[in-house]
């Protein structure tokens, strides 16, 4: 990747602000002040600061050699025999110097922050406080999912000099991976949306990911923790001064009101405490979506949107391809929710195929991948999603992957016949998969296609869509 810097410093300034050593050779190169940063040294073009993130020092030489014969003018290394005979270079361990780069950036630029995370629909609700936000504040968000340590330093370190509110979205994989994003930080407002079972096998429990969750507070210095209360388990753990927020309940400070679910988007009021704002609408349809937009709005309330603004910001939002992204071909619905899967998720996306089924003829077909990252669950995991999808009406499962048979067991087991189940390595060309669910549409029908990143499950998308659309 290759991004600008916000602001230039010259070679002398970031070894000062990476605590780093700088070494410069005997014939020094001019100390200029870099203004673009390359973290792949495949992109390195002349003048440019190297950093590249990774686990072997062996890398970090290999890598940093070529950044230079590509013409960096400095590169960022640990200390190594081999990497001392490179020049110029500053010695530090490379994702440390880019937050330490990235924490020296920020503090020159006057913005707040807000924070956000949880199991479930965080990016999701990063985009829509991100839309309601601008529409009163010069703002600046995570470019695409950058939401681990590396991709927040990299949102700091090409934020605008000019950004007033800040929106980043803070992903965990394993413990002790949330503090340090909030470290970095500050949040002014954080935001948690849900504990779910995503990345349970590292983990452990839903408590320990809670826990984990809840640390997001540990760079605030006061500030407002916003939380959603239809989750026990965050309602049982949050400190008392945390605003709750519901997309269900009534007896919290911030709520809807007058909920109307369609498959062309909801419509509702929004209860705070200062008011209601009326005659809302969100044009991506589901009852996870409206928990996203309800923790947006009641951001964008206690940062002082108005009214009017939160109405036209959440009328624009859009979500984006992979996240319960909707093609809709004659009377044929194909819901591309493939970014990502948990079992949580896989609740919320059957929601959606079931509202879109309800006004649809035709079959309702689940293509699901592997659900990843869920350990010792994952057996029992595959089975529960298995029967709620078959207990949900689905009248076709395809399941694809190692867990596919976890899948087809807790179909059958929810009332769903064998015939109605077929199960595919994840090594299955996308194209079969696609040949097999087309005929099942003659005269249309509701397809879900759903799955872990690692599955890749995306690339059943185009064939299939080819194929609906040549038979139109």
């Amino acid at each position: 990747m290759r991004v600008r810097l916000s602001k230039p410093f010259t070679l002398q300034q970031i070894a000062s602000v990476v605590q780093g050593p700088l070494f410069i050779g005997s014939e020094p190169k001019q100390l200029i002040a870099p203004d673009t940063l390359t973290t792949d040294s495949r992109e390195v073009m002349p003048g440019d600061l190297f950093a590249a993130p990774t686990g072997v020092q062996t890398d970090d030489l290999r890598f940093a050699k070529e950044a230079l014969e590509r013409g960096a003018a400095v590169v960022i290394a640990r200390p190594s025999d081999g990497i001392r005979e490179l020049f110029p270079r500053i010695e530090c361990e490379p994702l440390t110097a880019l937050s330490r780069l990235a924490a020296a950036i920020s503090h020159t630029i006057p913005h707040k922050t807000v924070a956000v995370t949880g199991s479930v629909g965080k990016t999701t609700t990063r985009r829509m406080i991100a839309t309601l936000l601008s529409k009163r504040f010069r703002t600046w968000e995570n470019p695409e999912n950058y939401n681990n340590l590396l991709g927040n330093s990299l949102s700091l370190i090409t934020m605008p000099g000019n950004t007033e509110w800040l929106i980043s979205e803070c992903g965990m994989n394993a413990p002790g991976e949330i503090a340090p994003l909030s470290l970095l930080l500050h949040p002014d407002v954080a935001v948690i949306t849900n504990i779910g079972v995503s990345h349970i096998g590292n983990m452990g429990s839903r408590s320990a990911i809670c826990q984990e969750k809840l640390s997001i507070t540990r760079g605030m210095n006061g500030g407002t923790l916003c939380y959603t209360a239809d989750d026990s388990l965050l309602r049982r753990n949050v400190p008392q001064a945390a605003v709750a927020v519901s997309a269900e309940r009534t007896d919290v400070p911030f709520h809807p009101a007058g909920v109307r679910l369609h498959t062309s988007g909801t419509h509702f009021d929004f209860v705070t405490p200062n008011g209601i704002v009326h005659d809302l609408f969100l044009s991506v349809p589901g009852r996870q979506m409206l928990s996203c937009a309800c923790l947006a709005l009641t951001v964008a309330n206690l940062t002082g949107v108005d009214d009017d603004a939160m109405r036209q910001g959440l009328a624009e939002f859009r979500q984006t391809k992979k996240r319960q992204y909707i093609h809709l071909i004659g009377n044929t619905v194909i819901i591309d929710d493939t970014y990502n899967a948990s079992p949580d998720s896989m609740a919320a996306a059957l929601e959606t195929l079931r509202m879109y089924a309800g006004v649809q003829r035709g079959a309702v077909i689940a293509v699901l991948g592997d659900m990843l990252e869920l350990g010792a669950f994952s057996a029992s995991c595959h089975r529960a999603v298995g029967e709620t999808f078959a207990r949900g009406g689905i009248t076709h499962l395809f399941a694809i992957g190692d867990r596919a048979k976890d899948y087809a067991s807790g179909a059958c087991h929810g009332g769903m016949a064998p015939k109605q189940i077929r199960a595919y390595s994840a090594d299955t060309l996308p194209e079969c998969i696609a040949g097999a669910v087309f005929p099942l549409l003659n005269g249309g029908g509701t397809v879900l296609v759903k799955g872990s990143r690692g599955m890749k499950m995306e690339r059943i998308i185009p064939p299939l869509l080819h194929m609906i659309e040549g038979a139109e």
